[in-house]
């Protein structure tokens, strides 16, 4: 069948002709492809930056500092970023993004933030090398839990919220 149409655009000239038309519609449809993908991966991104609360866990000085560097990125809006004060740890529920500042917190409420953070959620574990290291077990605990990272530098905390917010999914009523 196709040497039949072939045959026929031959005879007719057009052979040529077929072929530089279907070789840019090609072109064009992967162009297109690269285009959306661009555009999803943007609009999650952004969205996540837009929209998602960011929930702070700590003492009110751990909180100024990490808050401080949040916006000193200029990503992050000031009304997105919220404080969870170590005597509400049950907000931690609502959590789709929460950073926890070792240093302001024992083990035993660490183990209950990973207890009552929803499986969906992201849980970032600030621990400033000043503060002290992590002990083995603490280790273990944050390794067996999904959507937990462990960063010790500020310049990098920046960088592990802007992955979460790609990696996780966007859904406008759950912000």
């Amino acid at each position: 069948m196709l040497t039949i149409i072939s045959k026929i655009l031959e005879v007719l000239g057009l052979t040529s002709n077929v072929v530089a038309i279907l070789s840019a519609l090609f072109e064009l449809l992967g162009e297109l492809a690269v285009v959306i993908t661009l555009f999803k991966l943007f609009s999650r991104l952004g969205c996540g930056l837009m929209w998602r609360q960011i929930q702070v866990i700590g003492d009110s000085d751990a909180f100024n500092k990490l808050e401080t560097v949040l916006l000193d990125t200029g990503l992050f809006r000031e009304k997105n970023i919220t404080h969870v004060d170590l005597d509400n740890i049950e907000k931690v529920d609502e959590a789709k993004l929460a950073i926890v500042n070792y240093g302001s917190i024992d083990d035993d409420k660490l183990r209950k933030i990973l207890e009552r953070l929803p499986s969906r959620a992201e849980l970032i574990v600030y621990c400033d090398p000043k503060d002290g290291k992590l002990n083995q077990e603490m280790m273990s605990l944050l390794s067996d839990k999904s959507h937990v990272v462990l960063t010790n530098f500020r310049g990098r905390l920046a960088n592990d919220i802007l992955t979460s917010l790609m990696v996780l999914s966007y859904d406008r009523r759950n912000k």
